[in-house]
């Protein structure tokens, strides 16, 4: 009987290290799927991230073109402008000396 009674607690033990060994193998397993779930959850954020960056990056580059575009027509105009300016000079002084050159040619 004794004898008995100390294998059945050799056997409880057996039994309640398997059941120890199992649980921490499950841990371990729990653990590796969290830490692959949190690498997969951080690629799809940096993934996220990058896109989000790159999409302020091409509305940037749009804002800068569109900017630049306003800039290069407001310039334009000013040429223009000033071209038309300096035309408008350039007729008045030939008729000037036009009208010098005709007035002398008649003494």
């Amino acid at each position: 009987m004794a004898v008995t009674l100390i294998d059945e607690i050799r056997a409880a033990e057996k039994t309640a290290e398997e059941i120890r060994e199992a649980a921490v193998d499950e841990a371990r397993e729990i653990a590796k799927r969290a830490q692959a779930a949190l690498a997969e959850w951080e690629r799809a954020e940096a993934g996220k991230t990058r896109e989000a960056v790159a999409q302020r990056l091409r509305e940037g580059q749009k804002r800068a073109e569109s900017e630049a575009h306003a800039i290069e027509a407001r310039r334009s105009a000013e040429r223009q402008a000033l071209k038309q300016v300096a035309q408008g000079r350039v007729s008045r002084a030939a008729q000037s000396i036009f009208e010098r050159i005709a007035g002398h040619g008649n003494r």
